[in-house]
């Protein structure tokens, strides 16, 4: 964890960051764009116990690059697909529910000007996006099912917790650390705030900001104030 910097440089920092995310090579699986059942083949995703909610063609937007995709929500899972031609799919990404978190802050994400009222912020471990829906109505309808069904999927996850090591670095160079229970509905900032509760110190949340190492040979990510925080190792 470490002091805020300015605004423009954490937005240079993770906008880097997506971009070499951005390269890491997508799931080769392909999938006819039609199904008689609701559009696509439920049983590639496999879990036989997933139900289809809804499904459309977003933008999701990371810096200042912006990709149109197609979204598939199911009861317990995100699928991100692109277009492979003008009958299938290919899939980008699969994510469980559990992981998924959405929030407001578009600054954070992008320094595109991007309209909140038919954008909000949708992120997973190590990624965050603006998705932009077709309007208002359809933006309402994905957000409130998500929020309704990630809750349901953290509700029934196990472990509901995890004992997370975070390190202090400050602006002279000197370092404290602290570990924390943390559970999986926590956010950034509420792990931030009970950092300093616990090195009693001064300041505001907003004056510190949290980045985390996903593994050992993995580069620090800073998170925003929704991230939800999966990994054990955290700066």
């Amino acid at each position: 964890m470490w002091k805020m910097k300015p605004i423009v440089q954490r937005r240079r920092s993770t906008s880097a960051i997506s971009k070499a995310l951005s390269k890491t090579k997508s799931r080769e699986i392909i999938f006819p764009l039609s199904h008689p059942d609701n559009g696509l083949p439920v049983g590639a995703f496999g879990s036989p116990n997933s139900v289809f909610l809804l499904d459309d063609r977003v933008h999701l937007t990371v810096g200042l690059q912006t990709q149109e995709r197609h979204l598939f929500l199911f009861s317990d899972r995100l699928i991100v697909a692109k277009s492979k031609s003008s009958s299938s799919l290919k899939m980008k990404k699969q994510v469980r529910l559990s992981e998924v978190w959405v929030g407001s802050c578009l600054s954070e994400v992008s320094e595109k000007k991007i309209s909140p009222e038919n954008s909000f912020v949708l992120g997973w471990p190590t990624s965050n996006f603006i998705v932009t829906y077709s309007s208002p109505e359809v933006k309402e309808r994905w957000l409130s099912t998500l929020l309704w069904h990630s809750n349901e999927m953290k509700q029934n996850e196990c472990p509901k917790s995890l004992f997370m090591q975070i390190l202090l670095m400050d602006g002279d160079n000197s370092s404290s650390n602290t570990t924390i229970s943390v559970s999986n509905t926590e956010t950034a900032d509420d792990i931030i705030k009970k950092t300093t509760q616990n090195l009693g110190l001064l300041g505001r949340p907003s004056d510190y900001h949290l980045w985390v190492v996903s593994g050992r040979d993995d580069p620090a990510y800073p998170l925003i104030g929704k991230d939800l925080s999966n990994s054990r190792d955290t700066y």
